[in-house]
Order: structure tokens, then sequence, then C-alpha cells
């Protein structure tokens, strides 16, 4: 394989997906070192519970402190509840609808 080789006879591609790669412009290899990410998420915004603040990007290093899934666990329809803590002993409860799958 080399640049010039086109998306299609890339492991994994074929001609499904070749077809929706092409739509955005990308027919080889070499077109796909061009395209930019969809988006990137910076992760070394490392912040302990305490100091987050409503709407921020940040990543929590803490222990899983509890965990429950509720509702109905059938076709993954559940609630799934964990808290967490960290140093700064503040909590932090997340939610995830559609949860059976975490458990």
């Amino acid at each position: 394989m080399d640049l010039t080789t086109p998306l299609m006879y890339v492991k994994g591609v074929g001609p499904a997906r070749a077809k929706m790669l092409e739509a955005k412009g990308l027919r080889v290899v070499e077109d796909l070192l061009y395209y930019p990410p969809f988006r990137y998420e910076d992760r070394s915004n490392v912040k302990t519970i305490a100091q987050l603040a409503p709407g921020e990007m940040a990543t929590v290093i803490a222990e899983v402190r509890s965990a429950r899934l509720s509702g109905l666990r059938r076709k993954n329809l559940g609630l799934f509840e964990a808290a967490f803590s960290d140093a700064s002993r503040a909590t932090l409860l997340g939610k995830w609808f559609h949860g059976g799958y975490l458990t």
C-alpha cells in the first residue's frame, strides 16, 4: 500500500464505506493526511471536582464510590448512576441514560 492506493483497498474500508468517503472528497490514502478531525478534545486540562465549573470541559481523576443501575434492564433502558470523589473531597454524580450496557 502507498499514498496512491484507493481507499476501497484499505483493510476494513470496502466499496460501501469507500463510497461514503468519496462523498467527502477522500479517494486515496494521501487524502486522509489532509483531512482534519471533526473535533479535538484537549484532555490535558486536569482539575479536581471542586474546581469544576458548569459547562467546562475538563479531565477529572477520581475514585468510584458507588454505582447502580435502576429502571428497565432489558433493552438497555436503565439509568446508570455513579458517584465519584477525589482528593478535594468533593463528590460528582454521573448519570447515563440507556446505561444497561455499562454494567
